[in-house]
């Protein structure tokens, strides 16, 4: 009996001894795989964040900016996608890797569906090979657009 439990304390030690090396061992190769990402969120340097495009109609349609940016980095950076939480905000951007000193921009359009009022939009920006983003954001203000035709001539002949 005495020669089974010196068996299993001495199981029971080496499974610990191997599940805290292993523990440890783990670490250190997490650590190496997370410094192996290729750049931080902030790969790109940004001109600019925000944009206010101010005041206008919401018959004037589209409303387009371009986000002006430089790879200030030592190696390429590639932007994966750029989401936005609302269908009222797209992106276009350059597909490719932009390559050390290079400029590019991401075009954000407010698609201008939503009628009148204020917005203040976010987009993020995402980079390959990194779960981390930086933010985009776009506002201004929507104002109703002037009444026209018949309608608007009895009424301005009205008010007279």
């Amino acid at each position: 009996m005495r020669t089974i439990l010196n068996i299993s304390i001495s199981h029971i030690f080496l499974i610990f001894t191997l599940s805290f090396c292993a523990l440890l061992c783990g670490n250190k190769l997490y650590a190496q795989k997370s410094k192996a990402l290729p750049y931080p969120y902030d790969a790109l340097t940004f001109k600019e964040n925000v944009h206010d495009f101010g005041k206008f109609s919401e018959k004037d349609g589209p409303q387009s900016y371009a986000f002006a940016f430089v790879n200030e980095r030592d190696i390429p950076v590639k932007i994966s996608k750029v989401s936005s939480f609302c269908s009222c905000a797209k992106a276009k951007w350059p597909k490719k890797a932009i390559k050390p000193g290079k400029t590019g921009k991401v075009v954000v359009t407010y698609l201008n569906e939503e009628g009148a009022k204020p917005f203040d939009k976010q987009l993020r920006v995402y980079y390959e090979g990194n779960a981390d983003y930086e933010i985009l954001r776009i506002r201004g203000k929507v104002m109703k657009a002037p009444a026209r035709g018949k309608a608007a001539a009895s009424n301005s002949r009205k008010k007279k």
